[in-house]
């Protein structure tokens, strides 16, 4: 019995430490300055990247949160779902699944159905058009790698499940896709990926300006560390372009 007791204490003084409203107040004053200052970005642009930034920390509360100004704020179910599903193949399967159980949980109570996109192509579409995207990307370079015989394994599983599995569904278009991929790398703090996925933007058309408020977007839930991590690498990637 007093087991029980102390596990209940635990978890009510946990709880009230994640309540405090002090953090509460610091925090929502702080994420609307930041996205106020963000003039580049769409309300919607602004919205998927809180959420996947939410979802790659595993915020379950502050995702379910978010989630629902999201939905209330117009931005379309399709788009919110996609965008955590592209947080599998970047932060992995299990942060996926922890916030898509969130967002199901949300999605029930609200009465909305989100017709999932299966398996839609034959091994050969899902191999070219994942390298299409690549391509697209990454940049043409990316064709010497597909041209390899035999071709890596990890190169291959890149094109046919990342490019291939992920950026090919509907409901999120490349340009978003890429963006969310940033977002959610800044999150993880992967430096070299992150390099990468800057070039990725770039060669989608978008702006060193527009990739900057990305990465400030992120700021309220990855932390100031990550944050100069991420702009020290924009900084690289622009002065290897010049």
């Amino acid at each position: 019995m007093k087991r029980i007791a102390l596990i209940l204490l635990c978890v009510l003084f946990s709880l009230s430490l994640h309540a405090d409203p002090s953090l509460d107040v610091i925090h929502n004053s702080f994420v609307s300055e930041v996205s106020e200052d963000n003039t580049l970005l769409t309300e919607r642009d602004k919205a998927l990247i809180d959420i996947v930034s939410l979802g790659a920390n595993r915020s379950s509360y502050l995702l379910g949160e978010r989630i629902e100004k999201a939905l209330d704020d117009g931005i379309a179910p399709v788009e919110i779902y996609e965008a955590l599903m592209h947080l599998a193949p970047y932060a992995g399967i299990a942060d996926a699944d922890e916030s898509l159980r969130i967002l199901s949980s949300v999605f029930e109570e609200r009465g909305i159905v989100v017709d999932h996109d299966g398996e839609r192509f034959s091994e050969g579409k899902r191999f070219s058009e994942g390298f299409e995207n690549q391509v697209k990307v990454a940049g043409e370079g990316m064709r010497a790698f597909a041209e390899m015989d035999p071709i890596p394994r990890t190169n291959e599983y890149l094109i046919t499940n990342c490019f291939g599995d992920y950026y090919t569904r509907e409901g999120l278009d490349l340009e978003t896709r890429e963006m969310l991929t940033l977002a959610i790398l800044v999150n993880e703090g992967l430096e070299g990926v992150i390099i990468g996925h800057i070039g990725g933007n770039l060669n989608v058309g978008r702006s060193p300006e527009f990739i900057q408020e990305v990465i400030l977007q992120c700021l309220p839930y990855a932390g100031y560390p990550k944050i100069l991590l991420a702009n020290g690498c924009l900084q690289t990637v622009l002065d290897s372009r010049q």
